[in-house]
C-alpha cells in the first residue's frame, strides 16, 4: 500500500498553487517511513498462520475497513464544510466499524487464529454530502447482509454471535438521518462521539 501511495503521488501532475504544497507535505515523511516499514518488516520471519477464516468472515471483514476510511473522509468533508453534526455522525460511523472489524479480530486471535480479509472494496467519495452518505448507507448495508452471512457460516458459535451482533448493530444504523441520533449499540463508543473534539486534541 505505501508502495501504491508513493507510485500514486509521483504521478500526480498539480498545476494548481495552492494544492501542491499539500501534495509535497503528504509526500515528505512518507519516504522516510516506507524505509522503517522496510527495515521493521526484515527484521521478522514471516508468522504462519493457519488459515481459519471463511470467506464470509474475510469479505466482512474486509468492507469493514473500507467503511472505516470511508466514513472517516466524509466526516472531514463535512467538518469542513460546516456541517459539523452531519461529521459527527460520520465520524461515530468510521468508529464503530473500527469497533466490528477489532471484535472480529479479538474473537479469532481468542480461539487462536488470525483473521485475514479479503481484498478491500474501493472506497467511494463523493462532493455532494448526501450523495456520500448514501455511499457510506450502502456500505453498511452490505456489513448488515455480510454479518448475517457470516453468522450462518460460521462454525464457530462464538464468532457466529459476533457476526450477527455486527449485522443487527449495521441494521440500526441504517435507520439513521444524517443529522439525527447516531443509533449503534455495539459500535458506539465516547471516543468517536465528537469529530471537532478529536480533532482539537489529535491534529
Amino acid at each position: 500500500m505505501e508502495r501504491n501511495l508513493a507510485s500514486l503521488i509521483d504521478e500526480l501532475d498539480v498545476a494548481d498553487g495552492e494544492t501542491k504544497p499539500f501534495i509535497d507535505r503528504a509526500a515528505e515523511p512518507r519516504e522516510e517511513y516506507r524505509n522503517w516499514l522496510g527495515a521493521e518488516i526484515q527484521k521478522h520471519e514471516p508468522v504462519a498462520y493457519d488459515d481459519k477464516t471463511s470467506k464470509a468472515v474475510a469479505a466482512l471483514l474486509a468492507e469493514l475497513i473500507a467503511l472505516v476510511e470511508q466514513s472517516m473522509m466524509r466526516a472531514f468533508m463535512l467538518w469542513h464544510s460546516g456541517r459539523k453534526i452531519e461529521a459527527d455522525n460520520a465520524w461515530r460511523l468510521s468508529g464503530a466499524s473500527m469497533l466490528y472489524g477489532t471484535a472480529i479480530v479479538k474473537r479469532a486471535t481468542h480461539d487462536g487464529w488470525m483473521p485475514v480479509p479479503s481484498t478491500s472494496p474501493e472506497v467511494q467519495m463523493a462532493y455532494a454530502p448526501e450523495e456520500a452518505f448514501e455511499a457510506d448507507l450502502a456500505m453498511a448495508r452490505r456489513c448488515e447482509e455480510m454479518g448475517q452471512e457470516a453468522a450462518e457460516k460460521s462454525g464457530n458459535d462464538a464468532m457466529g454471535r459476533t457476526c450477527l451482533r455486527i449485522s443487527e448493530d449495521c441494521g440500526l444504523i441504517l435507520n439513521m438521518e444524517t443529522d439525527g441520533e447516531f443509533p449503534a449499540v455495539l459500535g458506539r463508543s465516547p471516543v468517536f462521539e465528537s469529530f471537532s473534539a478529536t480533532l482539537e486534541r489529535q491534529l
